[in-house]
């Protein structure tokens, strides 16, 4: 994501120095509770954001700040199913989000490349940001 000219921020809910340590390479790491979230994080029409938390009412309370937000995409790791779940317990918290809401939430997020490493799962989400951004589907360019 750097080589591509974007500032990296990590967010980590579970406030652990360690994260610090394991992301080196970022240019931000912002050790936070989900409960103040909205007062430490800046968000923009430039914003990208991808929810992998370990927890799934972190996950939840991100989305519905996220949701909400004029941001360029939203990704959240996960299957179909937990997607389908988090929608449903936004919507029991009486959370209705638009067609365009919906859309631009990106779950299981990625592109199907094969991958199957931290690194190769970072490249196919990498990827999906890139074409969503610049508007286009993916795809082989000997196709086209």
């Amino acid at each position: 994501a750097q080589a591509l000219g974007w500032r990296v921020t990590i967010v980590d809910c579970r406030a652990s120095e360690e994260t610090k340590e394991r992301f080196t390479m970022v240019e931000e790491v912002i050790l936070t509770r989900r409960d103040i979230l909205h007062q430490q994080i800046c968000i923009d029409d430039d914003t990208v954001a991808v929810v992998m938390t370990h927890n799934y009412f972190d996950d939840l309370a991100i989305l519905k700040l996220l949701m909400s937000a004029k941001i360029s995409y939203l990704g959240c790791l996960g299957s179909k199913g937990r997607r389908k779940r988090l929608l449903k317990d936004l919507r029991t918290q009486g959370l209705e989000y638009t067609p365009e809401q919906l859309q631009k939430l990106h779950a299981p997020v990625g592109m199907d490349l094969g991958a199957d490493t931290p690194e190769a799962i970072a490249l196919s989400i990498i990827a999906e940001i890139q074409a969503v951004l610049k508007n286009r589907k993916g795809g082989f360019l000997k196709n086209k």
